[in-house]
C-alpha cells in the first residue's frame, strides 16, 4: 500500500479506467450507478457505510481488480453506528410514508443522504453549492435554485421535502374552465370583473383598458 491511503486508489482506478477504454459516467452507466456517486466513493469521502463499500467493490469487479488492495482495510469495514446522535434518524428506506411525512424539510434531506451513507456537508460539495448556503436552503430559506437542485439530486419532487413552500400540482387533476363554469356559475363574474368567457366586445361591462 502506497503512504497516502485516500490519493492512492483513486490513482489506481484512474489508470484502471484507461486501461479499459473506460470514462467514470461510463462506468456509472454500466453499473446504474452516478458517476458522482462512484467518485465520492473511490475517492472515500462518502463513508464507510453499507453503500459505501459495495460501490468501491463493484467498480473494483468491473476494473478486474482487489478492492482489499485498491482500498485501505478502514474504508472496506463498515463503520458501527454509535447510539444517539445522527443514528436517531432512521434512513428513508426504514420509514413508512407517514413518518417521512412528519419529519422536518431538515430531517428529510438528511434521511434519504442516510440512505446512501452521505450527509449534507457532502451534498454541498457534490452540488458546488456552499455548505451554509445550502444548509439554509433546506431549513426552508429563500433559495428556490439551491432546493430544486438538492430535490433533483434526491430524485424526489421538491413538495416531498418542502410542502409548505411548493404546491403539490398534477396534471391529471386539471379541469378545464368551462367545466368550471358549469359547475359553479358565479365564477363568471370573478368579483365583478365581467364575464371573461365571452369576448370584449360582448361584454359590456369589461374593458380593454
Amino acid at each position: 500500500m502506497a503512504d497516502d491511503p485516500i490519493k492512492r486508489p483513486s490513482e489506481v482506478i484512474r489508470a484502471a479506467l484507461k486501461q479499459h477504454g473506460l470514462t467514470l459516467r461510463a462506468l456509472g452507466e454500466q453499473l446504474g450507478e452516478r458517476p458522482e456517486k462512484l467518485s465520492v466513493a473511490v475517492k472515500c469521502t462518502n463513508g464507510v457505510g453499507p453503500k459505501a463499500i459495495e460501490l468501491r467493490k463493484k467498480v473494483a469487479e468491473v476494473l478486474g481488480l482487489d478492492p482489499y488492495e485498491v482500498w485501505d482495510p478502514v474504508f472496506m469495514t463498515p463503520k458501527i453506528r454509535q447510539k444517539g446522535g445522527y443514528s436517531k434518524l432512521k434512513r428513508r428506506m426504514e420509514m413508512s410514508e407517514d413518518e417521512f411525512e412528519a419529519l422536518s424539510p431538515k430531517d428529510k434531506v438528511r434521511s434519504i443522504l442516510a440512505d446512501f451513507d452521505t450527509n449534507v456537508r457532502e451534498l454541498a460539495e457534490l452540488l458546488d453549492i456552499p455548505y451554509s448556503t445550502l444548509t439554509s436552503a433546506i431549513y426552508g430559506n429563500f433559495n428556490d435554485d439551491a432546493r430544486k437542485r438538492v430535490a433533483e439530486y434526491l430524485r424526489v419532487p421538491p413538495e416531498d421535502i418542502w410542502p409548505d413552500l411548493y404546491a403539490r400540482y398534477d396534471l391529471k387533476l386539471k379541469v378545464p374552465f368551462k367545466e368550471l363554469l358549469s359547475k359553479n356559475p358565479d365564477l363568471k363574474t370573478l368579483h365583478g370583473f365581467g364575464d371573461f368567457t365571452k369576448p370584449f366586445d360582448a361584454d359590456p361591462t369589461r374593458s380593454e383598458d
